[in-house]
């Protein structure tokens, strides 16, 4: 007999591009994903998909057939490897992740340049390779809004140094619109810090929900707004009354 094969969709962003059919570039990139992913899962004897969100959105391209060949494997971290002690001594929001379109750094930094305005210490830092014209837009919208000084790019580190940044992190940011099962915010949770995350799923399900605040990233003021002491629970509100004493 034959030798069975095994399919497995790491990003949901293929079946999800159209909302940034303004990049071709971009879009054509996506779509030879989607046709050959579509191609793929026809071909495999079983598949496998990182959350219930991916195998739907395959299910909505490929029939509910999917369903009776696939299976659902999230992603997993060590804990012991990121949660220590809890700190959160740094004065200073993250968000680790690649510079790419949905991931929204430019959102992120127009959010953040309110909540500056509230707390002059604070400092942003993000940390990730990724798509260069990103990267340079970012640059400049730094440089527009005059935040060099608290603002700090840290491209591509080691897990080691990222974790000790997770660890010391005042507040952690996830603001991507698609995700899969992104384990970068399993990362995050892992280290126990807080986290202000976005609500587009699969995050809002109840693997994530309970340890992390809802994100909207539509606007810059609603993701400032979820940064501020307003937006997060009494220990987090305590928190940021602590850091802010001697602001």
């Amino acid at each position: 007999g034959g030798v069975a094969t095994v399919a497995m969709l790491q990003t949901i962003l293929p079946f999800k591009f159209r909302s940034y059919a303004k990049d071709l570039w971009f879009t054509v990139i996506c779509l030879v994903q989607k046709l050959l992913l579509i191609r793929s899962f026809k071909r495999a004897d079983g598949i496998i998909f990182l959350s219930k969100h991916g195998q739907n959105a395959a299910a909505e391209i490929l029939g509910r057939g999917v369903f009776g060949r696939s299976v659902v494997i999230p992603h997993g971290v060590e804990i012991d490897e990121q949660r220590t002690e809890e700190t959160g001594h740094g004065r200073f929001l993250l968000y680790v992740s690649a510079f790419k379109p949905y991931k929204n750094q430019l959102k992120v930094i127009s959010a953040f340049s309110l909540l500056s305005k509230m707390y002059p210490d604070l400092k942003l830092k993000l940390v990730g390779g990724g798509d260069a014209n990103i990267f340079a837009r970012v640059r400049k919208l730094i440089s527009n809004l005059r935040l060099e000084s608290s603002i700090e790019l840290y491209g591509e580190i080691g897990a080691r140094e990222v974790g000790e940044l997770y660890r010391s992190a005042f507040i952690i940011i996830f603001a991507s619109s698609y995700e899969s099962c992104p384990n970068i915010l399993l990362e995050a949770m892992a280290s126990g810090r807080p986290v202000a995350c976005s609500v587009r799923p699969p995050m809002p399900t109840k693997t994530f929900w309970r340890s992390t605040r809802p994100l909207k990233i539509n606007g810059c003021r609603s993701c400032a707004a979820c940064g501020s002491r307003k937006g997060f629970s009494p220990r987090v509100r305590a928190w940021a009354s602590r850091m802010t004493k001697t602001a």
